[in-house]
Order: C-alpha cells, then structure tokens, then sequence
C-alpha cells in the first residue's frame, strides 16, 4: 500500500512539474501558432456605395489641374496677379474674313519669368481679372492659342498684340485679335523640259507668316498647308533643288475652300555649276588676328546728384486738373488740387512723362532735370473727338478685318477709350468700318494694315475719315503723302 502509495505521489509531482513547464512556455511566448481558421464572409450589401456625384459644368477647369501638369507648369500657370494694382484683362478673338467673334478659342498670356496666365473663356471672350498689366507702361507679347479647326493664327501658336502704353486712367483693358481661314494650294514644280522634278523643296510666304511642305511627290507635286487665307494677299511661292531656285506668285481665291495651283520652272544647270567642284585641300581661312583690347577701361565718373520734378497738368481752357496720374522717371504721382504732381529725387538726366485719366487725355512731354535742381514742366489738355473710319481695296470695295492704329506726331500710339476700357487692336467690322471714339483733335495719324500692305492717313477735325489700301506688293501712297510731317 505504501508503495502504491508513494509511486501515486510521485505521478502527481511530475504532472504539476509538466504544468508548471507548460506555464512558463506559455508566458514566454510558446510555441510558434498553428494555422488560423479563416473568417466567414459576412453578408453581402445589397446596393453598393453610391458615386461621388460629378462636379457642375460651370466648375470643370477648361485647363487641366496644375496637379497633373509638370512641375515648371504647375508652378506657373496662374489665374491672377495678387498685385492689388493689376489691370483687369479682357480678349476677343475675331474671324478676319467676318469681322465676327470666333468661338472655341483657348488663350494663355505668357508674361515672363516662367508665369503663365490663363484667361476663362466666358461666351464668345476670355478673361483675366488680375492680369500682369500695369498703367503707365507699355504692353508687348503674345497669346499662345488654341483655335478651331480651320482658322489659323498670324504666327505658329501665338496671336501678337501690338505694344501699347497702358493708359494710366484704363480701369480695364481689351485686347481684340484676329485669326483667319486656313487654305490650301497645290504647286507643281517642272524641270526646263517639262517633266516632273521630284524632291524638291518648296515653301511659301503670306503677309507675316510663312510655311513649307514635304518634298515633291513622283509628279513633282506638293501641297502647301496651313496659309491664311487673307483677301488680296498674294502668295509668294518658291522651290529649290540642289543649287537650282525658282519662285513664283499665286493669288488665292476668294472662298478659303477652293484649291488653287501654281507650275513652277526650274531652270536647267549652268555650265560653270556643271564644271564646278570644290578642289581638294582648299586653303585654309587665314586665323584671324588676335583681337585689340585697346586701354584699360577707365573709371566711371562719379554719379550726380538727384533733381526733383513738377507736372502741372491743366485742362483746355486752362483750369489745373486735380486727380490725374502722372509717370516720370519710372514712378507714379497724382496730380493735386491745384494740377501739380511733385517727383522728388529724380535723377539727373532727361525723362519722358505721360499722363492721362478717364475721359482726359494729356499730351506727353519730355524735361531735362539737372542735379540739385527743380525742373518744372506744363502738360496740357489734348481735345478730343470721334472719328468714323472706312476702309477700302484699290477696287473701292469694303475690306473687313484690317488692323488700325493710331499714332501721335510727338510719337507713341494711342488707342481708343470705350468708356473705361482701353481697347488694343482695333479692327474694322464685316461693313470695313470701325469707329474710333476720343482720338486727339489734331496731330493724330491712322494707320492700317492686313496682310502685307499698308496705308496711312492724316485725322483733322472728327467726323469721317476714308482709308485705301494699295494693291498687294505695291506702293502705299498714303504713306508717301505723310512725308516727312507723318510719324515713324
């Protein structure tokens, strides 16, 4: 018994033992976890998640998110200028042949140091609320473009507008463009005897723009792409094969639609151009001789001392003209009660200064300041009246689409003023005619252009004023009449 006993004792301490083990195992982490049951899928929804509804029509970007363009894109395609002293910016494009807005056009304003603006289109004109114009200075640049199919821009890409000095009383601008229809023509080059002279390579010219094309074909034929299709604008057509050049003159028809063709004639090898080879080991271009630096360049003398300046801006009958911006020197005053505008500190030298307001347009001026001096300068009134301008051909007919400008003798262009807006690009309607509001009584010149040709007349007085363009590649006699009196 007693050994039953003991031996049951002892089966007992060795499974508290293997317990105890068990436990400690247990606590210090055990043994690796056996595989685990997967779960049971729990039921299935019966409508799934609804869509993120689709954002309003009036909210799509038109230009993709800066987020999906490159990194330079991103940082610079901007939708205003924070500048509290931006110009607000409208554009409108016009269709040359009509004279009408062009709808389904894109425009983005490049304006230097990598900023890019883009304008919204809002119907048939494009806007920038804060754009990097600024009064008082002058405007010069491009739009990079997108047109609808079929019309074509002055240059590849970008539609120009002219530089003009921002008026300092514009409380916006808008800039008026032009595009035309694109046509097509067909040349056909020929070698003397009249057989087709395949690979050569021929181009073409049209007002400012000009094009290639592709090789001639096996026929000798290539078709010219890509040409405005401007009225009465010749089309300067050449073609070269190796050393041998020709060129030749088409004139486009009248509807944008219609093919034309032009044969051009190469003329047959010379002999000097048969016998000429270029002889083996030509002399060498002698070195040219080792450039004269000449002097050290002596110290630059010491900068004088700044003058001040004063612009009394008085109206036509001679009242002074409170309110008034006035730029000199790079800097913006505005006139006083009593007409004056102060510039103090201006360096020695002679400057320009332009003044203006809405409804008032000043003469320029120019002033020598001298160092420790105060220099005084009178600026008066310009009167201002409405002219009518018409535009015809040399065949007395009405021309649609021509760029007008107006220029002043003492130099400068100015364009006109529609109530607020100054407006950049003045271009006649579908009638040729384009009405040009607050132009300068006298001293004034209208200048018009399309294509290659040119005409300018003389504004005296107001009322109506008739402009002729000469026929394509020949004289502008209205320029000719300018003489020496016209501005250049």
């Amino acid at each position: 018994m007693d050994g039953d006993r003991g031996r049951r004792k002892r089966r007992i301490a060795a499974g508290l033992l293997v317990l105890l083990l068990l436990v400690w195992l247990l606590l210090r982490g055990g043994p690796a976890p056996g595989p685990r049951a997967l779960p049971r899928p729990g039921p299935v929804p019966r409508d799934p998640p609804a869509a993120p509804a689709p954002a309003a029509a009036e909210d799509v970007d038109p230009l993709p998110h800066p987020a999906a363009l490159p990194a330079p894109a991103a940082e610079s395609l901007l939708d205003g200028d924070p500048d509290p002293a931006a110009v607000p910016l409208s554009v409108v494009v016009l269709d040359g042949r009509t004279g009408q807005p062009l709808p389904g056009c894109s425009l983005v304003l490049p304006a230097g140091e990598g900023r890019r603006y883009r304008l919204r289109p809002e119907g048939t004109r494009h806007h920038l609320a804060a754009s990097p114009l600024r009064r008082g200075t002058e405007a010069v640049g491009g739009f990079e473009v997108s047109l609808p199919p079929g019309f074509l821009a002055a240059d590849p890409g970008l539609l120009w507008w002219g530089g003009s000095v921002i008026a300092p009383g514009a409380a916006a601008v808008e800039v008026r463009l032009v595009a035309w229809p694109e046509a097509r023509a067909t040349v056909r080059v020929e070698e003397a005897d009249g057989s087709p002279a395949a690979g050569a390579d021929p181009g073409w010219r049209s007002g400012t723009r000009a094009g290639g094309s592709l090789p001639t074909d096996a026929r000798g034929e290539a078709l010219l792409r890509g040409i405005p299709s401007i009225p009465g604008e010749p089309l300067r057509v050449h073609a070269g094969l190796g050393t041998r050049f020709t060129e030749g003159t088409l004139l486009l028809p009248a509807e944008p639609a219609e093919e034309a063709r032009l044969t051009l004639v190469l003329p047959g090898p010379s002999p000097e151009e048969e016998e000429a080879s270029l002889p083996a080991g030509a002399e060498a271009a002698a070195a040219p001789e080792a450039e004269d630096r000449g002097p050290p360049a002596r110290p630059r003398p010491p900068v004088p001392a700044p003058g001040s300046l004063v612009v009394r801006v008085l109206r036509a009958d001679g009242a002074p003209a409170p309110g008034l911006s006035v730029y000199a020197a790079g800097r913006e005053a505005f006139t006083d009660p009593g007409g004056r505008a102060l510039f103090p500190a201006v360096p020695a030298g002679r400057h320009h200064v332009l003044s203006g307001g809405i409804g008032i347009l000043v003469e320029r001026g120019e002033v020598e300041v001298r160092p420790g001096e105060e220099a005084i300068l009178d600026l008066r009134e310009t009167p201002l009246t409405d002219f009518e301008a018409t535009v015809l051909d040399e065949r007395g007919l009405l021309v649609p689409g021509v760029s007008l400008s107006l220029e002043f003798a003492q130099g400068g262009r100015h364009f006109v003023m529609e109530g607020g807006t100054q407006v950049i690009g003045l271009l006649t309607g579908p009638d040729g005619r384009c009405r040009l509001p607050g132009v300068p009584v006298h001293g004034a010149w209208l200048r018009a252009a399309l294509g290659s040709r040119r005409a300018m007349v003389a504004l005296e007085g107001g009322g109506a004023v008739e402009v002729r363009l000469p026929p394509a590649g020949g004289p502008a006699p209205a320029e000719e009449e300018g003489g020496e009196e016209g501005p250049r």
